[in-house]
């Protein structure tokens, strides 16, 4: 997994090894040094409620991409690319859907890991922030919007920069009540 990092989005070493001691302990069997796709769907690991895209679990489909919660996501964007502040507004607004309809607060685990994929995103797809048709063939088309690998290198100070900018828009300065 670190290889395939490092050679197709051009991470630093840091990064792809940081990034591989979080996500396959989660997700992968015992000792693996890879995952398939389908292991990020478990409950509560990577995937969570308050998804800005999916439905929760408690409503049945959480896998199942929801044209309607993806039109909101991009609103939320006005006229610009989405940045960590309109990514924040529209997950402070998901998580008063999900108050709503009785789901539990995340987990401080799960929220941070909630931060930490849209500062992913930003720092992979737009770090000065990710454009429409960028956010559109990632879930609609299911691939990546950009020729890979990345000419641009990520290393793990940008991605904690991104993911801490999502943090402090989405908790510390929330940009909606």
């Amino acid at each position: 997994m670190e290889a395939g990092l490092m050679a197709g989005y051009n991470m630093s070493h840091p990064l792809a090894v940081f990034l591989t001691s979080i996500i396959l302990p989660e997700v992968g069997k015992p000792g693996a040094t890879t995952f398939d796709l389908t292991d990020l769907r478990k409950h509560n690991t990577i995937e969570h409620d308050v998804s800005l895209t999916r439905h929760d679990f408690s409503q049945g489909d959480n896998y199942t991409l929801q044209p309607d919660m993806l039109a909101a996501l991009l609103h939320d964007t006005g006229t610009g690319p989405a940045t960590a502040k309109t990514l924040a507004k529209s997950r402070i607004r998901r998580a008063k859907e999900s108050a709503a309809a009785g789901v539990p607060k995340l987990s401080l685990k799960l929220a941070v890991v909630s931060v930490f994929n849209w500062g992913s995103a930003l720092l992979v797809l737009g770090p000065a922030g990710i454009p429409k048709d960028h956010i559109n063939t990632f879930f609609i088309e299911e691939r990546s919007p950009l020729s890979l690998p990345l000419e641009r290198h990520l290393n793990l100070f940008n991605y904690f920069r991104q993911g801490l900018r999502v943090l402090w828009h989405n908790y510390l300065h929330p940009v909606a009540k």
